[in-house]
């Protein structure tokens, strides 16, 4: 349980490095159903604050099948609702005015050219 809240708190700070050292730690360790869940559903959302949503949604789903199985009704609402956010594309617009200063174009379209390389388009 202690490395599965060092594992959450390495993905809520960054520290990608720590929480794929907690992540590798869990990943073998047979635990009991209901901390199986936990650590997928903590993987997930780390995965999802270091911006690897295909990595996000595996742990997630599998959080989802162990929480169905074991008929952990609530929990499976609840890695339900986290997959939809994860899995929801996010697109924000940019929209620069005509009478906008050129340094506030430049960064409009730095900004365009670092989505459109990300993958999220827009």
């Amino acid at each position: 349980m202690a490395t599965i809240s060092l594992m959450e708190i390495a993905g809520r700070t960054g520290a990608e490095t720590l929480f794929e050292r907690y992540r590798r730690e869990l990943a073998d360790v047979s635990l009991p159903p209901m901390l199986t869940v936990d650590y997928h559903i903590q993987a997930g959302e780390g995965y999802q604050q270091l911006g690897r949503t295909d990595l996000a949604c595996g742990h997630l789903e599998r959080a989802l099948a162990v929480a169905s199985d074991h008929h952990f009704n609530q929990l499976v609402f609840h890695v339900e609702e986290i997959l939809q956010k994860v899995a929801a594309p996010t697109s924000v617009r940019v929209v620069v005015e005509p009478e906008s200063s050129r340094e506030v174009r430049e960064i409009a379209g730095a900004i365009k050219r670092m989505r459109e390389f990300s993958g999220a388009g827009g």
